[in-house]
C-alpha cells in the first residue's frame, strides 16, 4: 500500500509541526518522518550488513539511526514497534519496501513528509508518479527573507 499523500518543500518550513499534529490523529497512518526513499534509500543496492559495515555517508547515517532503537523499543516496548523497525532499517530498499511502510490501516490515509523530494529529478519524479499516481502533494514554503 502506497501513501496517500507526500509532504515536501523547504526546510523550517513547518513540516515537523504537520508531522507531529497528523500522526496521532487517529484516522491517519505516518511512518518516521523523512523516509528518505525517492532521494537516497531507491539508489542503495546494499544489505543490512554491507550497510554496517560501509564507509559512505548513508551507511554512517543508517548505523546512527539503528543505534537508536534500544531506547526506542524500552520507551514503547511493543513486538509490532520491533517489527516495524526490522522491516525499516534490514531489508532491502525497492517499491515493495517503500509501500510496506505504510501498514495498511483500513480507513485511515496514510502518508510521509519527506522536505528534500523537493529536489527530485525529473525521472525520481516520473517514478514516484508511476507507483502513486494518485498521490496527493502537500508543499510546504516560507519566506526566504524570514530565514537569513
Amino acid at each position: 500500500m502506497f501513501p496517500d499523500f507526500i509532504g515536501i518543500g523547504a526546510q523550517k518550513a513547518g513540516t515537523t509541526w504537520l508531522a507531529r499534529n497528523l500522526s496521532p490523529h487517529p484516522e491517519i497512518h505516518m511512518p518516521r518522518k523523512e523516509v528518505h526513499y525517492f532521494d537516497r534509500k531507491i539508489k542503495d543496492r546494499s544489505n543490512a550488513v554491507t550497510r554496517f559495515l560501509g564507509k559512505t555517508k548513508n551507511d554512517e547515517q543508517w548505523r546512527r539511526q539503528v543505534r537508536r532503537i534500544p531506547a526506542q523499543l524500552r520507551k514503547n516496548p511493543s513486538f509490532r514497534e520491533l517489527l516495524w523497525n526490522y522491516r525499516f532499517y534490514m531489508r532491502h530498499y525497492d517499491d515493495r519496501w517503500y509501500s510496506q511502510v505504510f501498514e495498511p490501516k483500513k480507513g485511515k490515509v496514510s502518508g510521509e513528509i519527506t522536505p528534500a523530494y523537493s529536489v527530485l529529478g525529473r525521472e525520481e519524479v516520473a517514478h514516484v508518479h508511476g507507483v502513486m499516481p494518485d498521490a496527493k502533494l502537500i508543499f510546504f514554503m516560507r519566506n526566504p527573507i524570514e530565514r537569513v
